[in-house]
């Protein structure tokens, strides 16, 4: 598991370095295998403005760009099928060592001359998208360095799983701020939420049916209409990256960055996929089918618990969700999830089904109940935000 060091001065208060931070760690907690700096090999990145863009006399595919970068206009060639005039984008400058020891140098292509490289996402480590140059927001003014920009620097700090295997409570960076200021002793911050959004209160517009009767069952569910599901703004994404998950969108990413900031694993469903608005916990039926969101179709056990609708499985529990439920460019109304399961029932199935899930790593350790509801208001509250058009429309709580 990663660490980010800014996210964890988030809610403590850190005085000492990553190193000294790291020491103290494997001394009092868990074993760190690495500390490394990420973002500080940018520092020759700047944001330029596109002035002009031009053909190129010998290349079909290749431009001509005069780029303003602050305190001198370079001329770069560019071969991206995105790049326009008008446009805000990093600039690799002359000296500049990109990930892979690519090192930027002034030469001429195709016999016109280049100073510098307008920079892909791939190209600067930053995710895996080649289709074009990065286009960043117009309001960035030129000449600022990209890592202090879109705040690149920070510090990883690389946790050995297996040393907080019984530490349900350091699987997420809220958790593990705590045990620092208890290290330090030094200022937690608890309360980083603006609103609670448990005492929402309108009209019923879905059900949550309860089957079972296990004691440990919590279960929230949030309706939320009129979402746009699309990429992630560049924070997000980038926060995900480094810390070892791939950006799916915009409403999946914040499940999963308040997961990996609160230690609580969520889900969304798309609302109008789910039958009669009706959500059940459940077992499952013997040998029951589900097409997972890995695309393998899982056979189940009689006590595999699932969420489902009256006409199929949503989702394994606790585990990874169904296929036919998830969200998708058209997506415009979900169901947020936050529970807490039966920590045996989950570690079974996923034992059984060879199936290890960063949810399903949480959830088998007993987590702490009063977690989801405070994953469930800061998914929520990230949702809005990301989200103007999105409003909440409903809310239903199940707590055995």
């Amino acid at each position: 598991m990663f660490l980010s060091f800014n996210l964890l001065k988030k809610f403590s208060k850190i005085n000492i370095t990553p190193k000294e931070l790291a020491e103290l760690l494997t001394i009092h907690s868990f074993e760190v295998e690495k500390v490394e700096e990420i973002g500080s090999a940018l520092d020759k990145v700047v944001i330029g403005k596109v002035l002009d863009v031009s053909n190129h006399n010998n290349a079909d595919k290749l431009k001509v760009c005069q780029v303003d970068v602050g305190e001198k206009k370079l001329q770069i060639v560019c071969g991206a099928p995105n790049v326009a005039k008008g446009q805000t984008v990093p600039v690799a400058l002359i000296g500049s060592i990109l990930p892979g020891n690519f090192k930027i140098e002034k030469r001429k292509v195709r016999g016109e001359l280049s100073e510098g490289m307008i920079c892909a996402e791939d190209e600067l480590g930053l995710g895996d998208d080649h289709e074009g140059i990065m286009v960043l927001d117009n309001k960035i003014r030129k000449g600022k360095k990209m890592s202090e920009v879109l705040n690149l620097k920070d510090t990883l700090i690389e946790v050995d799983n297996k040393s907080i295997t019984n530490r349900p409570d350091l699987w997420g960076h809220f958790g593990v701020a705590r045990e620092i200021s208890a290290i330090l002793n030094t200022q937690f911050k608890e309360k980083f939420i603006k609103k609670n959004f448990l005492n929402f209160k309108k009209a019923n517009t879905f059900f949550v049916k309860n089957e079972l009767k296990d004691s440990s069952l919590k279960y929230l569910g949030a309706h939320i209409k009129g979402v746009k599901v699309g990429p992630s703004p560049f924070w997000l994404k980038y926060k995900l990256e480094s810390l070892g998950l791939k950006s799916i969108n915009n409403i999946v990413d914040i499940t999963n960055y308040v997961m990996l900031e609160i230690g609580q694993p969520m889900h969304a469903f798309d609302f109008k996929k789910i039958e009669n608005n009706e959500i059940i916990v459940r077992k499952a039926k013997e040998k029951e089918r589900v097409l997972a969101l890995d695309d393998e179709e899982y056979v189940l056990k009689s006590n595999d618990l699932v969420i489902a609708d009256q006409e199929k499985i949503l989702a394994i529990a606790g585990v990874i969700g169904g296929k036919l439920s998830s969200i998708n460019s058209k997506t415009d109304e979900i169901i947020l999830e936050s529970a807490n399961f039966n920590a045996v029932s989950i570690r079974k199935t996923s034992g059984r089904l060879h199936l290890r899930t960063e949810s399903s790593r949480r959830f088998e350790k007993s987590l702490d109940p009063s977690l989801s509801d405070l994953a469930f208001n800061r998914a929520i509250e990230l949702i809005l935000e990301l989200c103007p058009s999105a409003e909440l429309v409903g809310i239903q709580k199940v707590n055995n």
